[in-house]
Parts: C-alpha cells; structure tokens; sequence
C-alpha cells in the first residue's frame, strides 16, 4: 500500500539524477514541489482520521464490489498491515451492503502504535522537500583544476516501506573523468533503527565512449523478515551492471543485477533473486 508515495519519490529521484549528470536544465521545479507536496498531503490526510468521512461514505453508496476502490485510504491500509502482519483479510469483516469483504481501514482500526508511527511519517516527509535542486539549483562547481571541473548537489528521500521507512541522503558527484553517486539509508521500523550505504558509477565511457558502462552496489542491515516490531536486523545487499551502446542519440541498454531478501525502492520483489532488463535511452539535444 506504500508503493504509491515509493513512485511518487523515485519520479523525482530520476529526474533529479537526470538533471545533474545530463545537464538537462529543465525546469522541473514545479513537478518536483507538485509530486513532494502531493505525497505530503495524502499522508497527513491519513495520519490525522480525516478520510474516514468519505470512505464512510463511499461504502454506504458503494454496493457492488466492481464499484470499490482497491484499498481506500493507502496509508491507513499500510500501516495496519505492518501492525497485524498475519491478520487474515476475511477478519475485516463483511462490507455494509452484505457483499463482499469491508476493504477500507479507518482510522479508528489503526492500533495506538500505528497511529504514533503514521504521524511520525508526516514529519519525516518533509526531508524530500530539502534540496538545492528543489529551488533551481542544479548543480555547485566544487573545485577547478587542469583536468576540468568538479561539480556536486544533494537531496534527502524519505520512503514508506514494507516495514516501516527509510530516510536517507543522496550525494552526487560529477568530476572530469567519471560520475559518481552514493547514498546514506536509515531505515526505521516502531522503534528500531538500522542503516545502509549505496554507491554507484554512471556512464563510465569504454571502447572510445561508444559504450558506457554503469553499476550500483548497496549493503544494509534491515528488519528480519521485514516486521515492524522486531528488534532483530539482517544483512543484505545488492548489486547490478548496466552496459549501454552510445549510438547517436539512441542507446540500447541492458541491466543485469541481483538483491538479496529486502526492501529497495523501485524493486518490487522483497525476496531474493537475479534480475534482468533491457531497453533504449533516446536522448534528445535541442
């Protein structure tokens, strides 16, 4: 029920990546407060009870189970289900009408834990609002040397994820001879913190740039099996390569990786496994 807000930053993550090390100089300023405010918002809503009056309301004229939203509320849904990881969706009970399971979660179903957390989410989601980029600032020349220029910004994420959330900080680095980022992750769950680091190279040029080549590293320690309450945490990590043609403004790619069991955002599966993708970058020069 997180995946919502998770897209939401992930969006301005890459446009923000994009603009430092592509030189994009759009103006996507009003995206990026659109996107932060929206996300904002939809989580005070949840966080304050003040759904409930139209989910209690979509449920009394909702009387087909084709007329129903997915979920209601997400952030309502989320935490509940970090709360009673092992509650059978039956429990809910049966929707007003007679047909069908009572999908929406008000707040008054949310356990005093919950509820302490979900406002604490209200306050964490202002970090995505803090950046230079945020305000037209694409990127600061650090230093000036014979081999060229070293530039630099940063941003700060905050994340829902599937057992609690993740504050961290990006830094990007753009210096004569290759691009670099890395970024610091503080996940949280009730009352527990745990961290990870993640480094990656962007578009390092071989074969006289005619190929480039990316990858990204990370390692953390999260929540054991991902629960809100545990004490416990488990290591992890993850890496992936990216190689990618450069034929004029066309550039076929393909990305090859592999995550252990965790949350990584814009990686839908929480297990294990290898992943594979592959597409075109078109880029476009005006």
């Amino acid at each position: 029920m997180s995946a919502g807000h998770e897209a939401v930053v992930e969006i301005d993550r890459n446009l923000q990546f994009n603009e430092f090390f592509y030189h994009q100089n759009l103006d996507n300023e009003v995206l990026y407060w659109m996107n932060t405010f929206q996300n904002f918002l939809y989580i005070t809503t949840c966080a304050n009870g003040q759904g409930d009056e139209n989910m209690q309301e979509r449920n009394r004229l909702e009387n087909t189970i084709e007329s129903r939203d997915f979920t209601g509320m997400d952030m309502n849904a989320w935490i509940h289900a970090l709360c009673y990881p092992d509650k059978p969706y039956a429990e809910r009970g049966i929707h007003p009408s007679g047909v069908g399971i009572n999908r929406y979660i008000m707040y008054e179903d949310i356990p005093q834990e919950g509820r302490k957390y979900l406002k604490l989410q209200v306050g964490l989601d202002v970090f995505n609002f803090i950046s230079p980029m945020m305000f037209g600032f694409s990127r600061f020349r650090l230093a000036q040397t014979a081999h060229g220029s070293y530039y630099g910004n940063f941003a700060f994420r905050h994340y829902l994820t599937a057992f609690g959330s993740d504050v961290s900080l990006d830094l990007y680095l753009q210096a004569p001879r290759c691009n670099l980022y890395a970024s610091l992750h503080t996940y949280h769950n009730y009352k527990n913190h745990f961290g990870g680091i993640e480094a990656g190279l962007v578009d390092f040029p071989l074969l006289n740039n005619h190929m480039q080549i990316s990858g990204t590293v990370m390692a953390w320690v999260q929540p054991k099996d991902m629960l809100f309450f545990t004490a416990t945490g488990t290591f992890g990590g993850l890496i992936k390569a990216r190689l990618n043609y450069h034929y004029r403004f066309l550039n076929p790619y393909a990305e090859l990786g592999w995550k252990s069991k965790g949350w990584v955002a814009s990686n839908a599966n929480l297990n294990d496994g290898f992943f594979l993708r592959a597409g075109i970058r078109w880029q476009i020069g005006f």
